[in-house]
C-alpha cells in the first residue's frame, strides 16, 4: 500500500453544519408529525415538505464532504461518508491554489452585516482544461498541504509523514467552532423536547 504523506481534514463548518442540518430538519418533521396527530391541513403538509427537503438537501452535502490525501505518486480525493474516490497522478495536474473570502450576513434586526464563517475554495486544475473544486479545506490546512505536495513532486530530500496540529486545526476552525456548537445546542434541545414528551 501507498504510504500517505499528508491528509487533510474537513473544515468544522462544512463538516457539521450539514450533518446536524439534517438531524435538526429530521426533529422538526418529527415534531410536525407528533403535533398534527390525525389532522394534517395545507400548513403542516407545507411544513413537513420544507423540513423534509431542508434535511434532504443537508444530507446531499454532508455526504458530498471530500478531504485530500497526498502520497508518493499521486493525490486522492475521497468522500469523508461514501467510499468512492479519485485518484490523480502528478503529471496531470497543472496547478493547485486556494481562495478565501470572508462571508458576511444581516443577524437579527439591526441591519448591520456581522461576521459569519471564511469561504475557502481549493481549486485543482488538470492539463485536459477540467477542474475539481473542493470547499471543505481550510487556510492552514491548504498550507501544509500545498508545501507538502510541491516537496513530493519535485523530490525535495527525504519525504516524511506531515499532519496538522490539533491546535491548528482549530485556529483554522474558530468559525466553524461557533456555528457547530449552536448547531448541536439546537439539536440537542429539540430532541430532548421531543424524546422527554
Amino acid at each position: 500500500m501507498t504510504e500517505i504523506i499528508y491528509k487533510t481534514r474537513p473544515k468544522l463548518f462544512i463538516l457539521l453544519t450539514p450533518i446536524l442540518g439534517a438531524v435538526f430538519f429530521c426533529f422538526l418533521c418529527w415534531l410536525t408529525l407528533k403535533s398534527g396527530k390525525s389532522e394534517f391541513g395545507v400548513i403542516p403538509i407545507l411544513l413537513l415538505t420544507l423540513f423534509v427537503s431542508i434535511s434532504g438537501i443537508s444530507l446531499f452535502y454532508a455526504l458530498n464532504i471530500k478531504t485530500v490525501k497526498l502520497t508518493t505518486e499521486n493525490i486522492v480525493i475521497s468522500h469523508l461518508l461514501l467510499p468512492t474516490r479519485k485518484t490523480i497522478n502528478f503529471a496531470d495536474i497543472v496547478s493547485i491554489s486556494q481562495k478565501t473570502k470572508d462571508v458576511y450576513a444581516i443577524l437579527g434586526n439591526s441591519f448591520i452585516y456581522s461576521f459569519l464563517y471564511t469561504d475557502s475554495i481549493t481549486t485543482f486544475n488538470f492539463k485536459n482544461d477540467k477542474e475539481i473544486r473542493l470547499r471543505s479545506i481550510g487556510k492552514l490546512d491548504f498550507d501544509e498541504f500545498n508545501k507538502a505536495y510541491r516537496k513530493t513532486k519535485n523530490k525535495e530530500g527525504k519525504i516524511k509523514q506531515n499532519r496538522q496540529s490539533n491546535f491548528e486545526y482549530i485556529a483554522d476552525n474558530l468559525d466553524g467552532i461557533f456555528w457547530g456548537a449552536l448547531a448541536l445546542i439546537l439539536t440537542i434541545g429539540l430532541s430532548h423536547e421531543l424524546l422527554t414528551k
